[in-house]
């Protein structure tokens, strides 16, 4: 809610010069240390309640924009990839997640590209953690899902299993689980019932391990692929799956002591590899934005880690 306004200070290229619910303007800052190098002398944000003006500037486009809309706008159409990734993640502590082989057998029968009509433009399905990797990895998910959930029924002396899928209140996650019950419930046997939270109750229930399957999702903070991974080491502070596994703890120190960036590169990518043919991790997508620009912008910064465009040593031409 916004209320009086108050000036505020600042020590990073722009300073906030007003602001209130439709617009906040930014100045530049003269007394930033690199101020010589800041071309942009003011920079408007707008309040985007949809795409229904034509765009100004940089705008992103909102999800669930139809294409004839996008289509529409003026300017550049820009697709940005990003380091985030969005994943199924079971608690391997709770049954029947607890079973290697019920976790393959749903990794199995993801089919991913029933989920393409659900993403954004600028989003893409991936069968990696490890997203930003360009080099190709081959985990051994070998198998038939309806064939390996038959066993694992049997095995576990079920008639049939039924698991809740925790998930976003957000119309793009919605239309994601909505598919994923759809496509895993082709399995004979498989109940899956969708439960949404709020952003903040559904991050403190897998904190708390009180799940059993969720819609998770990570955005690295640092380009490097142990940003992806620690996560789901033994003892580290942010494994709420409850993966325990000495070999992956064994290959994340191996990697973090060693000193030549394609070794250290590639016994990370055996790690993820274990995490895959475990299924503690099923990769559904790629995040990415996508953005119109007024041609009269050069040298925008897209980074694929940390903010989502950098305006820090950008240019104006007017037109």
């Amino acid at each position: 809610m916004i209320g009086e306004w108050q000036e505020l200070d600042a020590n990073g290229p722009f300073q906030i010069e007003s602001l209130d619910a439709a617009q906040v303007t930014l100045k530049k800052n003269e007394a930033y240390y690199d101020a010589d190098r800041i071309t942009l002398e003011e920079i408007m944000i707008l309040a985007d309640e949809g795409l229904d003006s034509e765009p100004d500037g940089i705008h992103p486009i909102p999800y669930g924009t139809d294409e004839a809309t996008i289509e529409s706008l003026e300017g550049e159409l820009v697709d940005v990839p990003r380091s985030g990734v969005f994943y199924l993640k079971p608690n391997v502590d709770e049954y029947p997640f607890d079973d290697a082989d019920f976790r393959r057998s749903l990794a199995l029968a993801l089919n991913r590209e029933a989920l393409e009509d659900s993403l954004a433009r600028a989003e893409v399905t991936t069968e990696r953690l490890l997203v930003t990797d360009d080099a190709e990895l081959n985990p051994s998910l070998d198998g038939e899902a309806a064939a390996l959930f038959e066993d694992v029924l049997e095995r576990l002396e079920e008639d049939e299993i039924e698991i809740e899928l925790l998930s976003f209140v957000d119309d793009e996650a919605r239309q994601i689980a909505q598919t994923i019950e759809t496509e895993l419930e082709k399995l004979p046997g498989l109940q899956v019932n969708v439960v949404e939270l709020p952003l903040g109750d559904k991050v403190r229930k897998e904190v708390a391990g009180e799940y059993a399957l969720s819609l998770s999702g990570w955005q690295p903070d640092y380009p490097a692929f142990s940003a992806y991974l620690t996560q789901f080491e033994t003892d580290n502070y942010l494994n709420s799956s409850g993966f325990a596994d000495k070999s992956f703890d064994r290959s994340m120190e191996q990697a973090r002591t060693t000193e030549a960036l394609d070794e250290r590169n590639e016994t990370y990518r055996q790690a993820e590899k274990r995490l895959l043919e475990e299924a503690v991790v099923i990769p559904i997508y790629q995040a990415g934005r996508s953005y119109t620009v007024d041609s009269k912008y050069a040298e925008i910064g897209f980074p694929v880690i940390g903010p989502s465009y950098v305006l820090t040593f950008s240019k104006v031409y007017e037109k």
